[in-house]
């Protein structure tokens, strides 16, 4: 496999064809079937556990870090909503932020323009 110059928890491999994305505690890969039997072999040579695969079908959406991921008639969709719905306009005031577990927090201008841009930059790297 080859690491993206453009991401590097993006991986590529041309034979046999696969496109692996990774996150945090996910990962999502597009591949023929024979990288898909690659990638369980190895998986279970190095004795790692793993999430039972699951297939994009129009039936069954996938959820790839808190994202939907959906096959629809003209292609893919993916919504980040719960990420989309905590950005917010950074204020020249103390705010108080719901953090993603539900508590809150008093933030500073600094601390909001930090945290609104770390969303930002994870809502752009998963799409």
């Amino acid at each position: 496999m080859s690491q993206s110059t453009y991401d590097p928890c993006l991986l590529y491999s041309n034979k046999p064809f696969g496109i692996v994305g990774l996150q945090t505690d996910d990962t999502l890969f597009l591949a023929k079937k024979t990288f898909a039997d690659a990638e369980d072999s190895e998986l279970h040579k190095a004795s790692f556990l793993a999430k039972e695969r699951e297939k994009l079908t129009a039936e069954t959406p996938l959820k790839f870090n808190s994202a939907i991921i959906q096959l629809v008639s003209d292609g893919l969709t993916l919504t980040q909503e719960r990420q989309c719905a905590n950005l917010s306009t950074v204020t020249t005031r103390t705010e108080t932020s719901t953090r993603t577990r539900g508590n809150t927090c008093n933030l500073s201008p600094k601390e909001q323009y930090i945290a609104q841009r770390a969303r930002g930059a994870y809502v752009a790297s998963v799409c």
